[in-house]
């Protein structure tokens, strides 16, 4: 599987994991007997791991959009996004796991007390400064990606905004009703699948041999390039042929039309070009003259029957 393709996964099973958090997670009056009950069933660590992987997943497909498309703005968003999911993580495995001691002990026990200490973890200082601060920063990775995908033109202009909204909208969603908050997983995953489908149909753009259906675009500019090719290496055939219409001006970029006749040497025993000698001064009786003559010479060449020139 190739990058584009695994950049594609990383989008898709994100988005759907954070689907899955929302949906399966049991909802109960967290101060009750009821609430604890729910954190300590296998349903609430279940749902919570799948959205700390949703984390994971979501910042590696930024990273991957970065070593696809480039963009200035792309290889920051990675980072702020990897950071946010840093600082996010901790708070997310105390619900996971911390949580979860404490529903179990107080459904035990059957002591409704031992649910104050859930808020006390949750609403300390430090842990909700964490968590925030790294939700704010997933969700500004996330958007500036999406600018990122909307200037680049590789993929759909609006096909990052699902999830940038989707990031934008963590923190609120937090206070809605369990309805509001599964419509927000299932915004989550929107994005993620139209982000996978859209970087899985550009990479069988640019993979599809030309002439087919889906490469149809690869393989018109690949005639072009074709074309232009062929186009080129006959102009420089015609220039190479002294009689071409490229000789006239080969003829008036060369310093010297006719060198001296003394001055070119015939082919050797194995067929190739002897190098050109430098011109020479003309002696008395000597067939050649020795200067230069204008670009308007064209002397006859001829022969012997060896092949040589005179």
């Amino acid at each position: 599987m190739n990058r584009a393709r695994l950049t594609a996964s990383a989008f898709a099973a994100g988005g759907v994991l954070f689907l899955l958090y929302q949906a399966a997670r049991p909802y109960a009056d967290e101060t009750t007997l009821e609430g604890a009950a729910a954190m300590a069933s296998p349903s609430w660590t279940a749902a919570h791991l799948a959205a700390s992987i949703g984390f994971v997943l979501v910042s590696l497909g930024i990273l991957g959009l970065y070593l696809l498309l480039g963009g200035r703005r792309l290889l920051p968003a990675a980072v702020v996004a990897w950071l946010g999911a840093g600082l996010t993580l901790p708070y997310y495995g105390a619900e996971t796991f911390g949580l979860r001691v404490i529903g179990a002990r107080a459904v035990r026990d059957r002591d409704v007390t031992l649910i104050e200490l859930v808020d006390q973890f949750r609403f300390a200082p430090a842990a909700v400064t964490v968590f925030a601060a790294g939700l704010a920063l997933l969700a500004v990775g996330v958007v500036m990606a999406a600018v990122e995908i909307r200037r680049s033109g590789a993929l759909r202009r609006w096909s990052g905004l699902p999830l940038a909204v989707g990031f934008a909208l963590f923190i609120p969603q937090f206070y809605g009703s369990p309805a509001v908050r599964i419509a927000h997983g299932a915004l989550l995953a929107a994005g993620g699948l139209w982000l996978a489908y859209e970087l899985w149909r550009a990479d069988g753009h640019a993979t599809a041999p030309a002439g087919t259906t889906t490469g149809t675009a690869t393989g018109t500019a690949a005639e072009a390039l074709a074309g232009a090719g062929t186009a080129a290496v006959g102009a420089a055939r015609r220039r190479r042929r002294p009689d071409g219409p490229g000789a006239a001006g080969d003829r008036r970029t060369r310093a010297g039309a006719c060198p001296p006749e003394g001055g070119i040497r015939g082919r050797g025993r194995a067929g190739r070009a002897a190098p050109t000698a430098a011109p020479r001064v003309s002696r008395p009786g000597a067939g050649g003259s020795g200067g230069r003559r204008g670009p308007g010479c064209r002397r006859p060449r001829s022969t012997t029957p060896g092949g040589r020139a005179p």
